[in-house]
């Protein structure tokens, strides 16, 4: 789906997104800059949308910084739409990191908008049980930036209906030609690039570290001072259970091989942040792949925060053993 269309809440187009996954027995694959195109290869849910064994397709909404918290409001506005939908959400333990752990006011104005935010219309109680993480957001923005947001969404609702509902009523095609949709035939999985392989010419695993472009240097350790990550996700699980929205939730790896080589003292703040991941995960009960055991596997990320593809494909097995049990 169109970006805009999410930031701004086209309810029609956004309702139609959702419901179109759930009417074909889809998937909707959630993440962050992990879970966008990865250069030499595929990522997993192309691998998913491609594997001739499974008759079920994969959606996708991702970008950096697009953490769970920025659904809360989408999905509180289209309770019905999220009902029932399937959903794999990817946590990345690299924004635990100190420079990430706190939330980012330019991925908010990315992927949200305080207009919409404004008119959510939840009870106290909600508000308590999931969407402080949103506030706490909110609340980095000044009253001038605030006001231009709003400025901006009730524009964008203006514009609408002629430039969206008007045009799509006088031009039905265009409304199908302006969303994407998961391909109905299948590509051979040989056309990946090394598919199940570690790209060696792509890939120092030494660092598992992209060749030529050695980026240690951006490296930063994770810090247990802050908590906003674990309660943005602990909020995110409530807010699901509670709107019945069927997830199942992915713990990424984090690249350790570079940091053994470079940061040895940050390994163990590391591997804290997913002990205590998968503890909120187990204590509340979801399901979720463990993928997080790919740390410290050569060739499996290219920098300190994504995966290679050969770290997607391994991704990828797990996913499709968890449908294909699911499915059949």
């Amino acid at each position: 789906i169109n970006g805009n269309y999410l930031k701004y809440d086209d309810k029609e187009i956004v309702t139609d997104y959702f419901n179109s996954i759930k009417s074909n027995n889809g998937y909707l694959c959630l993440g962050t800059s992990e879970t966008t195109s990865i250069k030499g290869g595929g990522n997993y849910y192309n691998f998913l949308n491609d594997d001739p064994d499974l008759n079920v397709k994969f959606s996708v909404l991702a970008g950096a910084g697009r953490t769970c918290a920025k659904y809360v409001p989408i999905f509180l506005n289209h309770k019905e739409d999220v009902k029932y939908l399937k959903v794999f959400y990817y946590i990345n333990p690299v924004y635990w990191r100190e420079d990430l752990i706190n939330p980012s006011k330019t991925y908010w104005k990315r992927y949200s908008n305080y207009g919409v935010i404004k008119n959510v219309h939840i009870s106290d109680a909600e508000k308590e049980r999931y969407f402080k993480e949103v506030n706490y957001s909110m609340n980095n923005f000044n009253s001038g930036e605030k006001s231009t947001f709003l400025l901006d969404y009730w524009l964008r609702k203006f514009r609408t209906s002629y430039f969206q509902d008007l045009w799509f009523w006088v031009n039905s095609d265009s409304y199908i030609q302006s969303n994407s949709f998961v391909k109905e035939i299948k590509n051979d999985l040989s056309i990946y690039k090394s598919f199940g392989k570690v790209d060696y010419e792509l890939i120092d695993t030494v660092s598992n570290e992209t060749r030529g472009h050695s980026i240690a240097e951006t490296f930063k350790p994770t810090t247990q001072e802050i908590n906003y990550r674990y309660d943005e996700l602990i909020s995110f699980i409530n807010l699901c259970k509670d709107l019945e929205v069927d997830v199942t939730y992915i713990l990424g790896p984090y690249n350790g091989r570079l940091i053994q080589n470079h940061y040895p003292e940050a390994l163990e703040g590391y591997e804290l942040t997913v002990k205590n991941v998968k503890k909120i995960l187990t204590e509340n009960n979801v399901s979720y792949i463990d993928a997080s055991d790919n740390s410290l596997k050569a060739g499996t990320l290219s920098d300190p925060m994504h995966n290679s593809s050969y770290g997607a494909y391994l991704i990828y097995k797990k996913m499709k053993n968890y449908v294909y049990e699911r499915e059949n």
